[in-house]
């Protein structure tokens, strides 16, 4: 009986010095496979500082990730994240999907002249953060972000206090959903020239193809803050005006459309130089936008519209490069009409008739597309249906 007794402890005790050597390693274990997560990103590679584990509140929290593009700067990473939080998502939880939350405190983005930051058009940034945390994420949230462009000698801040929430994110939440578009993503932030960015998003990631509905609205931002920027790529000497942009972009089985209304006001150009040969793209594009703004601008404005409509190629191409190079193509594109000032349908204008045209257009298409998600869940339904009652028949 003793004896027993004894063998008994025993083996409590050896159970207690393995947990506790376990949790010991722990933070050494979790950091390793943090960082073997970060350098599998393609075109990119990183590290963890250290990690942290609180068991009691389910939680583990990353201290400072570093991540460069490949053959880049040890001195300059393009994405610093101070702290990342990972924990249990309770309000999930509670409604009977098990799912976690990341958290990324004031991480730092930084753009710079060798590209926009997407060095692979291959990176999937969703996965590798899912792969983070050992269960499902339902909720990832930004706070007190910051964007910044950099070239050889200068750094500004592009957009700051940028806060997201993203919510819905786990397959079960979006498969118990009645809606259509069963995610959310809300992104607030104070951009260069103090103007007021706000995006709303509508998501079903669960689709081969991302279905999404977002509205953008870029509100007051003061024109003459954007000299240190386009000034070293353009030559281009902004002395007054405000900037404001509203749009709508929908994406459903590939096929990404609507339109951005960029709108300015009360704009002053001073002397401008010839432009620099080395630039293309974008830079060209805004910077013939502005020009043009000032030229043709009535009752101290100027409105145009950029249309955006253009395909994923494939379900496995990556999402928001895709969306960017759209973008990108339609910016470009609208800069290279709008100096016919006799193309009526991008001219400036400032009657309600003219802005009601402008908003309709996409909303009608916006319908159409409501109608077709309606249609193929109603067919998912009915193929169901018939499943069942052929099983039920056997």
């Amino acid at each position: 009986m003793y004896s027993k007794v004894n063998k008994t402890w025993r083996v409590v005790l050896v159970v207690l010095v393995l947990l506790v050597c376990f949790r010991l390693a722990l933070p050494y274990i979790i950091t390793r496979y943090v960082n073997s997560v970060i350098n599998q990103l393609d075109g990119y590679r990183g590290s963890a500082h250290d990690v942290d584990v609180h068991l009691f509140t389910s939680t583990y929290t990353i201290d400072t990730i570093r991540i460069y593009r490949n053959n880049a700067d040890k001195n300059r990473p393009l994405a610093e994240i101070p702290m990342t939080e990972i924990t249990i998502d309770w309000p999930s939880v509670f409604k009977g999907n098990f799912g976690s939350e990341v958290i990324f405190h004031e991480p730092h983005l930084r753009i710079s002249d060798h590209g926009s930051g997407y060095t692979s058009t291959r990176t999937d940034w969703l996965a590798t953060t899912g792969k983070l945390s050992p269960l499902a994420i339902s909720r990832i949230r930004i706070n007190g972000g910051q964007i910044t462009y950099r070239d050889s000698t200068t750094q500004i801040t592009l957009l700051q206090n940028v806060q997201m929430d993203a919510l819905n994110l786990n397959a079960n939440e979006m498969d118990n959903s009645k809606d259509e578009l069963p995610s959310r993503v809300y992104v607030q932030a104070l951009s260069i020239g103090n103007g007021q960015l706000n995006v709303a998003v509508k998501l079903n990631l669960a689709s081969n193809f991302p279905q999404m509905d977002m509205d953008v609205r870029f509100e007051k931002v003061k024109m003459e803050a954007l000299n240190k920027l386009l000034g070293r790529k353009m030559a281009i000497s902004i002395e007054n005006g405000s900037f404001n942009l509203f749009g709508e972009i929908s994406s459903f089985e590939g096929n990404i459309t609507g339109f951005l209304k960029p709108i300015f006001t009360d704009l002053t150009i001073g002397s401008q130089q010839d432009r620099i040969e080395q630039v293309e793209g974008l830079w060209v594009s805004f910077a013939s936008l502005i020009q043009e703004a000032a030229l043709q601008q009535r009752n101290n404005q100027f409105a145009t519209r950029v249309i955006i409509d253009g395909d994923v190629q494939s379900s496995d191409s990556p999402f928001l490069p895709a969306l960017w190079n759209i973008f990108s193509n339609a910016l470009i594109a609208t800069a290279s009409e709008i100096d016919d000032p006799s193309d009526e349908r991008r001219t400036a204008s400032t009657t309600s008739e003219k802005t009601e045209t402008i908003t309709e257009e996409p909303k009608s298409k916006k319908e159409e597309r409501r109608e077709r998600r309606r249609e193929k869940r109603e067919e998912r339904k009915k193929q169901k249906r018939e499943k069942k009652e052929g099983l039920s028949e056997n």
